[in-house]
């Protein structure tokens, strides 16, 4: 049960709602919508905040030459929701995080600790049970209201309303209470676990004052989440066009802490689906950056002029090929792992990207505290006999002389589907169509629109698939493989294992990541066993980037990693 004790004292503010009636009644808006009028009220009260300061008041002097400008962002795909509660999309949820709004913590530089962001300290008691916040004394929503604990345990309530429907819902399954200390202070109680404060480092927190009173049910479709977000953040949003841009500019109160007024006036991120298009606006200029750019384009990218530079980090997604165990082909492990060792991963990542990705023998990252690189070495290695074999012994054999193997008269074929707009993954299919004909194996690709086969897998109507899966650095995979609960619509393989369950289940419940690594260890082996999936690659994020921008960071932890710190020098500006 969430207490909010003192919240009523803590901001003596006009509700929004309230203010929202008063507006729509003026106007002649239709009172029915309750969302009515919603992001005009919210603009002029962002408006008459901004007309009360100071616009000089945040720069630094010893930084003058660096303010100004336009930093444009492209991408291949629309954001679509911009709030932390209920937003699913990865770069959506980057720009969230760099620009827009503010997290409690920020992963340190050394990818395994954590430091104050939003929270000036933390606290987390000796026994694991109790995780205590103090915030920064200088936070401000754009409206100019103080951003509080209220704000914190307001996030926290809607994040764990079911209705609310958070994609991240692993995060708060051992967090059990928050009091509201006082208006600065949050605390947490807790069950002892291995990855406690990893909410707090990917979750934003969200405005109680504007959003309390909206049914969690209905915070995806608010405008708050499509057309006017409120943040705290270095950056505020000032227009989404729908299929095309987002704008945002400056914040010139951003808190002083934390960077004071970023050094661009505006940031515009720009949705151009064409890959090759998009290469060409970095080239020339009409963009500066070129986020989640695919390995074909590198070489239009990486030109010799060197007006633009292709960076190349470690990303959190793997691709792996999803096996459905419900069809006859594939409910023996003894074949998923033969189809795993009739694939030559060195070659395929090599054919595909050269150096830009690793070959992947299961589920967790390089940059994971668990990985470790021996573990599953030679468990699951390309090895066509031995793949031959196995399928051998699972009475999968070459009955008719046809070349296609068979059992009972059906034949070892399927139908392999990925989604539209990945040269990767359909070049992918290619070479394992090849890989598993040499031993008697066959797959016929297929690509479809991306929707048509989430909604084919959720259904479990398919074969196989070639998919990307994007990690946290809390990995949880209960949604992908715990074969009790059918409500995980990501559990398409259908795998049912109960040693596999039992370790799903206490991976998070270890105390710490000490006592969880020989879980994870466990847990790997025994997938390796099950094989439900066959892991590919793990990808390398690619980010194309106009030379002209200046101290731009960015790792695994974000493609914009201290956007507000970013600039171009006047004489570069468009």
């Amino acid at each position: 049960m969430l207490r909010r004790a003192g919240w009523a004292a803590l901001r003596p503010t006009l509700p929004l709602t309230a203010f929202v009636a008063l507006w729509t009644a003026a106007c002649g808006r239709d009172a029915a919508d309750p969302y009515t009028g919603f992001c005009e009220a919210v603009q002029e009260r962002v408006a008459a905040h901004l007309a009360s300061l100071d616009a000089d008041a945040g720069r630094s002097p010893e930084h003058a030459e660096r303010y100004g400008g336009t930093l444009v962002v492209g991408g291949p795909a629309e954001l679509g929701d911009m709030n932390p509660l209920t937003s699913g999309n990865y770069t959506a949820r980057q720009v969230q995080n760099a620009a827009v709004f503010h997290t409690l913590l920020r992963l340190a530089d050394d990818l395994r600790t954590y430091e104050p962001h939003a929270a000036e300290s933390f606290e987390l008691s000796d026994d694991r049970t109790t995780l205590t916040f103090r915030l920064r004394d200088d936070l401000r929503w754009h409206d100019g209201e103080p951003l509080t604990a209220r704000d914190v345990a307001f996030t926290f309530e809607r994040a764990t309303d079911p209705e609310t429907g958070f994609p991240n819902e692993q995060y708060f399954t051992r967090y059990d209470s928050v009091v509201v200390v006082d208006g600065l202070t949050v605390r947490f109680h807790l069950r002892p676990h291995a990855e406690p404060l990893e909410p707090w480092r990917a979750t934003g927190i969200v405005p109680e004052h504007l959003l309390a009173d909206v049914p969690p049910a209905d915070l995806a479709r608010h405008p708050f989440a499509t057309r006017c977000p409120v943040g705290s953040g270095p950056f505020r949003v000032v227009e989404h066009l729908e299929s095309d841009r987002w704008t945002l500019e400056a914040n010139p109160a951003h808190a002083p802490g934390l960077g004071g007024r970023p050094f661009f006036d505006r940031v515009v991120y720009r949705i151009v689906p064409d890959p090759t298009t998009l290469a060409s606006e970095l080239l020339t200029g009409a963009v500066d950056v070129f986020t989640d750019m695919g390995a074909s384009v590198v070489p239009i990218v990486a030109r010799p002029d060197g007006s633009a530079r292709v960076v190349a980090f470690p990303g959190r997604s793997y691709v792996y090929v999803a096996w459905n165990t419900r069809r006859p082909q594939f409910e023996d492990a003894r074949v998923r792992r033969a189809l795993t060792m009739a694939v030559n991963r060195a070659d395929l990542v090599a054919a595909l990207f050269g150096g830009l990705a690793i070959p992947a023998d299961g589920p967790v990252p390089p940059f994971h505290y668990a990985f470790d690189p021996a573990l599953l070495e030679g468990v699951n290695p390309y090895d066509p006999e031995r793949a031959s074999a196995l399928l051998d012994e699972a009475g999968w054999v070459d009955s008719d002389g046809d070349g296609i193997r068979d059992r009972d008269g059906v034949p070892l074929s399927f139908t392999l589907r990925t989604n539209a707009g990945s040269r990767e993954k359909a070049g992918a299919m290619e070479i394992l169509q090849a890989q598993w004909a040499e031993v008697g194996v066959r797959a016929q690709p297929e690509v479809i629109e991306f929707n048509t086969l989430i909604d084919r897998m959720i259904q479990r109507d398919f074969d196989a698939a070639v998919m990307t899966w994007i990690v946290d650095f809390s990995l949880d995979e209960r949604n992908l493989f715990d074969g009790r609960d059918t409500r995980y619509d990501f559990a398409w393989t259908g795998i049912y294992d109960e040693e596999l369950d039992r370790l799903l289940d206490a991976i998070p419940e270890a105390p710490s990541r000490e006592a969880a690594k020989p879980l994870w260890d466990a847990y790997q082996l025994r997938l390796a066993e099950l094989q439900p999936y066959t892991y590919l690659w793990f990808s390398r994020r690619l980010v194309g980037i106009n030379r002209a921008v200046r101290d731009a960071r960015m790792d695994v932890r974000n493609d914009l990693l201290d956007l507000h710190r970013w600039w171009i020098a006047a004489a570069d500006r468009r």
